[in-house]
């Protein structure tokens, strides 16, 4: 299980996200929606480990992971798709989440 708890971040000195608090079960697909600027990118980012300013709990399974790396988080089954869609033909999805790591 993913959990999150109270997930807050910064841009600069802009606190940009606020309390975002998320369960997602084994086997659950999950979307994140919103209107722009709501702060979809930015929770993903955050638990990604591609901003450095955050707060908050976050784990799977129960093992916390917001003090990994980056790349390290793959290994727990995370991984990101930039909303520009940088994607290679051919490969698949697998591979394509895999070339980000």
């Amino acid at each position: 299980m993913l959990r999150v708890e109270n997930l807050n971040a910064w841009y600069d000195r802009s606190h940009v996200l606020q309390g975002v608090s998320l369960e997602v079960n084994k086997g659950e697909i999950v979307t994140l929606m919103g209107r722009n600027g709501a702060g979809k990118t930015t929770t993903l980012r955050s638990l990604m480990g591609l901003l450095s300013k955050r707060e908050g709990k976050a784990s799977i399974d129960g093992s916390s992971f917001l003090d990994l790396a980056a790349h390290e988080r793959y290994h727990l089954g995370l991984a990101y798709v930039p909303e520009d869609r940088r994607i290679v033909p051919g490969l698949t999805v697998k591979e394509n989440l895999e070339l980000g790591v």
